[in-house]
Parts: C-alpha cells; sequence; structure tokens
C-alpha cells in the first residue's frame, strides 16, 4: 500500500520515512544502518492492497511460495496464461477453472514424486557431505584437561 525505503533510496528520503513512522533513529546513521532500522520496523507497514482488499470482505489471500512444485503448478499456469485473453475477470473464473480441471490425479501424483525424489536426494548428499568433511572429536574421560597440545606449543 505504502513503498517501504529500499537501498536505491536516498538516505534523506529514508530519514523522512522513519520520522513519518515517528521511529526513532540518531541523524549520523549510514544509510545502511538507517536500512536496517527500517528492516526491523517494515512488518508493520509492508501491506498489500489485495490483502487489505480481501479482509474487508472477510478473505484471506493464499500466497503460494514461488517455484513450489506442489503449491504452485507450471501447468495450470501455462494454460490460463494461453487461454486468458479478454482480460474479464468472468472469463479469468472460467479459465482458472478450466485450468484446475487439467490437473490429474496422475500430474499431481508426479509432481508429488518429483519433490520427494529432489528432497530425498538432497537430504544423502548432504549426509554425504557432513560424512566427509567432519572429523571425529574424541574426548577422553579421566584424562587432566590443565594442561594440552596447545599449552605445549606456546613454549
Amino acid at each position: 500500500m505504502e513503498k517501504i525505503p529500499t537501498s536505491g533510496w536516498k538516505k534523506s528520503d529514508i530519514q523522512d520515512w522513519l520520522r513519518s513512522k515517528e521511529i526513532k533513529f540518531d541523524d549520523c546513521l549510514f544509510k545502511v544502518e538507517l536500512l536496517a532500522i527500517v528492516n526491523k520496523h517494515k512488518k508493520n507497514y509492508n501491506k498489500y492492497i489485495i490483502d487489505e482488499m480481501a479482509k474487508s470482505q472477510n478473505k484471506i489471500v493464499l500466497k503460494l511460495p514461488p517455484y513450489h512444485c506442489e503449491l504452485n503448478w507450471a501447468d495450470m499456469k501455462n494454460y490460463v496464461a494461453e487461454k486468458y485473453t479478454t482480460f474479464k475477470f468472468q472469463d479469468m473464473k472460467t479459465i482458472f477453472f478450466e485450468a484446475v480441471g487439467t490437473i490429474t490425479a496422475q500430474k499431481w501424483k508426479n509432481c508429488i514424486q518429483h519433490v520427494q525424489n529432489n528432497i530425498d536426494q538432497k537430504m544423502w548428499d548432504l549426509d554425504n557431505v557432513i560424512e566427509i568433511h567432519v572429523e571425529p572429536l574424541i574426548i577422553n574421560v579421566g584424562e587432566d584437561s590443565s594442561t594440552s597440545e596447545w599449552d605445549d606449543e606456546s613454549e
């Protein structure tokens, strides 16, 4: 609903934004420090018009994570992109429901299988990296811990 300061903003504009929100800061701070203050407070001001419109109608907007196979279906989006040429809401609604109908049980199963395979492979890769790169730590119980090999090197 309103722009939140970014690194592309002038320092004076960031300061003005902070003042408009009655957020305290020291005038001698660098731009990067001002942006750190903005980041601490932006959750209170980072609102989207569509969310506010939905809230006024007692609705919730579900935001999908980008590039998430299970929730962000390329097939469905491509279908809508190809068919939606009139830019009329009623047409969009019709095309959306047609697109949902193109998601068969087999497509859904393949998508889930793809995600599971990729996650399993990444976990195996991570396990192998940990085994290769992490040396074992051995603690011998009962040895005198008041001296160590580090003490000998400093002499």
